[in-house]
């Protein structure tokens, strides 16, 4: 996986969690709070119902008839007002079965939901006139409801809206990031084919991103130095085995010659000494030029001092070594120096 691909997942996840369950907490605590709230204005509003309740029925006389009753819930409504929605005194058989066994001035709510309704329920058992009675208070909370659900909603708006721009800026940011590394990695990869002290150079970048592309150019740099340094070596192998081949040529030839003059000519006594001087002088020079060769593959990293040598001398022996092939195929020579 991508380092860019890697970054954006793991911010992203990051951005989801902390909109969403904050967002959420957010939402949730205002739903919360708000329905609370409204809860318990209408409990509130059914403790009053059921005082004003005992109060009539204090100052009410002995007939508690259905028209009575309906007198008072509209007296009761008339004084909660539109916090609550309806008003009911109920009677043994009338209410429903879930309140029959409560106790005398004992309270039950609970919401009872429809398709397109909630409505909150607050019934109390009251016991007056040698008979038992249920005060019933409703309130409609299907506004506060679909407050909540807008809640909702415009959170659930925020959350994509967040999440979608969140989204695009961790990628743009992302691909910001690893952009300097890709082409940090296009120019490792250019050095590795063999373009060595290529430079990559990053503007406006992190200073981390920065000081890295710092050292990559450094690291170039070095290696380019390091593979001239190797050539140049190389070089100069080569140049001393050539040149090593071109000195051993010469007394190889000359050795060689006398040789076969040895084997092939009927040479005086002085002729034959003068030939096993020559072979010996060049096999002499063989060695001379071995032990130099090997000095100078052992004290390779150690400095050489030159010394002077006289010409003369390599004249001299210019004239000793290409003396017999002067003589063997009659061409005549001279060396000046």
């Amino acid at each position: 996986m991508k380092l860019s691909t890697k970054f954006f997942i793991i911010a992203y996840i990051v951005v989801l969690l902390t909109t969403g369950l904050g967002g959420m907490f957010i939402v949730k605590s205002v739903t919360d709070t708000l329905l609370y709230t409204r809860k318990e204005q209408v409990d509130s509003a059914a403790r009053y119902a059921a005082d004003s309740f005992s109060a009539f029925a204090d100052i009410a006389s002995s007939d508690f008839s259905p028209s009575r009753r309906s007198n008072v819930e509209k007296q009761i409504k008339g004084t909660l007002g539109d916090v609550v929605s309806a008003v009911k005194i109920h009677t043994v058989d009338t209410i429903g079965d879930d309140y029959k066994n409560l106790k005398t001035n004992e309270g039950l709510s609970q919401f009872l939901k429809t398709d397109d309704s909630l409505i909150y329920e607050s019934v109390c058992r009251l016991y007056c006139y040698n008979d038992n009675y249920y005060l019933t208070v409703r309130s409609d909370f299907t506004a506060t409801k679909r407050q909540c659900d807008r809640f909702w909603s415009s959170y659930t708006i925020v959350v994509i809206a967040v999440s979608a721009a969140g989204g695009l800026a961790l990628f743009l940011l992302s691909k910001r990031i690893t952009k300097s590394l890709g082409r940090l990695t296009q120019g490792a990869n250019e050095v590795a084919l063999g373009k060595y002290g290529k430079k990559v150079f990053i503007n406006g970048s992190d200073r981390e991103i920065q000081e890295l592309a710092d050292s990559f150019n450094v690291m170039s740099a070095a290696v380019e130095q390091k593979i001239s340094e190797i050539k140049e070596e190389s070089n100069k192998r080569e140049m001393f085995v050539a040149d090593f081949t071109h000195e051993l040529k010469t007394p190889m030839t000359a050795i060689m010659g006398y040789s076969q003059m040895l084997m092939s000519y009927d040479l005086s006594s002085d002729e034959r000494n003068e030939a096993a001087s020559a072979i010996y002088s060049e096999a002499k020079r063989l060695e001379s030029l071995s032990g130099q060769m090997l000095n100078l593959y052992v004290y390779k990293n150690e400095e050489i001092k030159l010394e002077r040598v006289p010409l003369r001398e390599i004249e001299a022996q210019l004239k000793t070594t290409l003396k017999f092939l002067s003589e063997k195929y009659g061409v005549h020579c001279e060396i000046e120096l």
